[in-house]
């Protein structure tokens, strides 16, 4: 290993072995790394294991593998040196359209970047969840892309719940330029990769970033979204209620196709709020509703 300050943030590659290597089971813990931090995830068929790339100081990384689960067997963890790192990210994260949003990496932004173009959003992988590449971020984008949901207008307001890289708020800008936005995150790991994709989007000043979750806030809104797990989707259900103005819309997503009866319980039964689309991608919902008064 480098002689590196343990302040110094680095890259490091952790292998987990799977007893399991079902789809179920790599897409359940490969969300749950980047929920902790990692910043891609990727499946080693060829030894059923998974990997996943952590930008982390020594402590950071430590803390993270604490954080997994005593059932989670970790066989190596590594540091990426800065010489493989760039032309390792380039292979991870390519450019992907979503429908007329183009989100590009930028491995370095320290270094000069071109300039954006019109749709184009420029995201640095790292910690925040969000990278456009996950079926939970393509049926967000699809849900926001549909004009009757918003009844031919524009949300006022829009409160962004767990916002990761601030990928969502960033496409939120890109598509309602005129939105009031918020954005919140109870991991300031992912707010600093957040914020860092705001000043590569020259969206400093038109998206507000938070540290903390939904109740932090006080007004209402035309707009909630929230792409976390199903769990936290439920706990915050009167929260939602609370921020939301009437006729509002709450867009959900994080929920894969077994958990999509949590939800239901939640939101579509007796409940004040109207499901108006569900969107399934790779085995992940993304639902789209709308507050009835």
């Amino acid at each position: 290993m480098n002689n590196h300050s343990r302040t110094t943030p680095l890259w490091w590659y952790i292998v987990i072995a799977l007893e399991d290597a079902s789809e179920i089971v790599v897409e359940e813990l490969g969300q749950t790394l980047i929920e902790l931090g990692a910043g891609g995830t990727v499946f080693l068929e060829e030894n059923q294991q998974l990997a996943c790339y952590l930008q982390a100081t020594i402590e950071e990384k430590e803390s993270f593998l604490m954080q997994l689960d005593g059932t989670i067997s970790v066989v190596d963890v590594s540091e990426v040196q800065d010489e493989n790192w760039t032309a390792l990210c380039e292979e991870l994260w390519q450019e992907v359209q979503l429908d007329d949003i183009t989100i590009v990496p930028v491995i370095d932004d320290e270094a000069p970047v071109r300039e954006r173009a019109s749709g184009e959003i420029f995201l640095i992988p790292g910690t925040g969840f969000g990278t456009g590449h996950h079926g939970t971020t393509a049926g967000m984008v699809q849900l926001l892309h549909k004009q009757d949901l918003f009844d031919g207008g524009t949300p006022a307001a829009v409160l962004d719940v767990g916002t990761g890289s601030a990928i969502l708020s960033l496409v939120v800008r890109e598509r309602f330029p005129s939105a009031k936005i918020d954005a919140c995150d109870i991991c300031p790991q992912a707010l600093e990769n957040a914020k860092r994709n705001l000043t590569l989007n020259s969206a400093e000043q038109d998206i507000h970033l938070q540290e903390g979750s939904i109740d932090c806030y006080s007004g209402c809104y035309d707009l909630l979204m929230a792409n976390i797990f199903p769990e936290v989707l439920c706990s915050l259900a009167e929260d939602f209620l609370r921020r939301s103005r009437p006729n509002g819309l709450l867009l959900l997503s994080g929920i894969m196709r077994e958990k999509r009866g949590l939800i239901r319980d939640t939101f579509d039964t007796d409940s004040p709020w109207e499901l108006c689309e569900e969107l399934l991608i790779d085995d992940w919902y993304s639902i789209a509703y709308k507050r009835r008064h």
